[in-house]
Parts: structure tokens; C-alpha cells; sequence
């Protein structure tokens, strides 16, 4: 890892990117949203593992206790089908 600035203790994320960044990331993210169904409302979390080269290499969703609301959204099978 690269040092920031004078101090030894603080060190730059130099892992895996996506490509573009962020913002690129995030508008792919939004376009996969735009089919889902309208009755979908809330969010879920995804796990994201890059490769070298900045490419998804593992994808996960994160999905919250089931005693929880947003778990009534997590487990349905629209939301686990594009989470994949």
C-alpha cells in the first residue's frame, strides 16, 4: 500500500477499481435497477469482489436478519434473481 502524506500510519486504498470508478459503477448499478419491478421499494446491499483489472469477480448480496423490513425485500426471489 502507498503512504499518505508524512504520516506512516495512514495508507491509499491501491486494491481492485471498477473501471470508470465510482460514478461508472454506480451508473451500472442504476440501469440493472430500472427493470425491476415498481413494487420494489427500498435497498439492498451488494459484496462486490474485483479482479485485477477492475471487473466484478464475485458478487453477493448482503441480506439483512430475517426479523427485520428490509429482509421482507432481500429474501424475495425478484430481488435475489438481480442481485445475481
Amino acid at each position: 500500500m502507498a503512504l499518505v502524506g508524512s504520516d506512516p500510519t495512514l495508507t491509499a486504498y491501491t486494491g481492485p477499481r471498477y473501471p470508470g470508478g465510482p460514478d461508472s459503477l454506480q451508473a451500472v448499478l442504476a440501469r440493472q435497477l430500472r427493470p425491476a419491478s415498481p413494487t420494489l421499494v427500498g435497498q439492498v446491499f451488494l459484496h462486490l469482489e474485483l479482479d485485477k483489472t477492475g471487473g466484478v469477480q464475485k458478487a453477493d448480496l448482503l441480506t439483512p436478519p430475517r426479523a427485520t423490513p428490509a429482509a421482507a425485500l432481500a429474501y424475495t426471489k425478484e430481488v435475489q434473481a438481480l442481485a445475481k
